[in-house]
């Protein structure tokens, strides 16, 4: 339907299992007024968090279309409907920063490109450093708007001509879960829209210093640390302190020493004008993203520590316990058990007095 009411548009090829979302389908276009130009269509289902109305997600997502600021990939066309959104962006033949750490070609599969990558390498301390420090700029740029993310990773960065660009970014407004929500969702202290983009980060800086994602969160053991100052800042996003006591801010990552003297080709002051009626729309978006977030993770915290409880109880150490106290119960006549637990509750008394 979409192609038969803007003819200027021309499928050239499905892209298929290009990303890990089941309900998202990429296709490489063509813009028939430059038939040289190659662009990347994608579809996907509306998500669980989506909290903007239809309304107020149509103006989000044609302020998006709008924007042409550094650190963000352009947005060139978007379309909603109740369920779902179709999306046309440029299609980058360099592919994204994922692609790059592991050394493939952007239009393979994606399990065949990042499954087990063989050439993955991390990257060498300038553009760590230049790289972070665009990505963070970026995350500001959007949280200074009002607009939430929370999918960062390296396969929705977009190197081109040694920038890097935030890719994806209406995911966040489309209600679409994140790709760490399965990690966070047990970390009560990371339960705002800004702690999720730092946790984020945390992981895209691991990948981007060693060449892969880490295995399991916390980190505490950096294995070739071949930069001390990269450790420092994970230390700060992914130890067992950070994941207790929180994540720092992006104010605070931009200023630590890693990144507070990379120099940026811009260094203009940047921002996204958002209406002010759209921006109370998002920040009440994004209260509600929040509570529905804290509320998995209260219920998540009460699951663990059931199962935490009937591990214990179920032990062979305890039901020993159990066996041996049953055993000498029994073994007890009862006015002697009666005399003891008399004898025990003076006892109590007498040192309480």
């Amino acid at each position: 339907m979409f192609f038969r009411s803007d003819p200027k548009w021309e499928v050239l090829e499905p892209l298929k299992d290009n990303g890990w979302r089941i309900r998202k389908k990429y296709f490489l276009i063509k813009n028939k007024e430059q038939p040289k130009e190659r662009y990347l269509l994608s579809w996907v289902d509306l998500g669980p968090d989506k909290f903007l109305s239809d309304k107020d997600l149509q103006s989000a997502m044609k302020l998006l279309t709008s924007l042409s600021v550094p650190y963000l990939c352009p947005l060139l066309f978007s379309s909603t409907s109740e369920s779902s959104a179709l999306l046309i962006r440029p299609f980058s033949e360099r592919g994204s920063l994922r692609d790059h750490i592991c050394k493939v070609k952007p239009r393979e599969s994606y399990l065949k490109k990042y499954c087990n990558p063989k050439k993955s390498q991390g990257l060498e301390l300038q553009h760590i450093k230049l790289y972070g420090r665009q990505i963070l700029e970026g995350l500001r740029l959007l949280h200074d708007g009002g607009i939430f993310f929370g999918h960062l990773h390296a396969s929705n960065v977009i190197v081109d001509d040694g920038v890097c660009r935030l890719m994806d970014v209406e995911n966040g407004m489309l209600g679409v879960p994140s790709a760490l929500r399965p990690a966070f969702i047990q970390l009560r202290k990371i339960n705002t829209t800004e702690s999720i983009d730092v946790f984020c980060f945390g992981h895209l800086l691991y990948e981007m210093m060693y060449g892969r994602p880490p295995d399991s969160v916390p980190v505490e053991q950096y294995p070739d640390v071949p930069y001390t100052a990269v450790v420092s800042v994970l230390q700060s996003i992914l130890s067992a302190e950070a994941c207790k006591s929180g994540m720092p801010t992006l104010a605070a990552l931009i200023q630590s020493p890693l990144f507070s003297e990379v120099q940026l080709q811009h260094s203009e002051k940047l921002q996204i004008k958002v209406p002010s009626r759209l921006k109370e729309a998002l920040k009440t978006a994004k209260e509600s993203l929040e509570r529905r977030l804290q509320e998995e993770q209260r219920v998540c915290h009460q699951h663990r520590r059931l199962t935490r409880a009937k591990s214990h109880h179920g032990s062979e150490e305890e039901k020993k316990r159990r066996k041996i106290l049953a055993r000498k119960v029994g073994n007890e006549m009862p006015h002697q058990l009666h005399n003891r637990i008399t004898s025990d509750h003076l006892h109590k008394q007498m040192t309480w007095l």
